[in-house]
């Protein structure tokens, strides 16, 4: 499951939803549910057979390793876009 949570994933979901702005809460917590959304889908495909067999408990753990891993994912995208556009001002003055 790990190996699905990467950061062009996260761009393939940015670029359906449009700029997403660290600052606009209620845009990332849609982000982050929409890129868990995305991951989880791909796992359905990929393995539907054996997520079904899973436990509740077990698909209580997939889900909440899943959303871990989620915001690692975006909040090194924000930092790394931050970084960025420090950067280009540094830059331009």
């Amino acid at each position: 499951m790990l190996a699905l949570v990467t950061e062009n994933r996260l761009n393939n979901v940015i670029s359906k939803m449009g700029r997403v702005e660290h600052k606009d809460t209620e845009k990332v917590l849609k982000l982050l549910h929409n890129y868990m959304d995305d991951v989880m889908e791909q796992l359905r495909d990929d393995n539907n057979e054996s997520l079904q067999k899973l436990t509740l408990s077990e698909a209580d753990k997939l889900r909440n390793d899943l959303k871990v891993e989620a915001k690692r994912v975006i909040r090194a995208y924000f930092k790394k876009t931050l970084e960025e556009e420090k950067k280009r001002k540094a830059s331009n003055s």
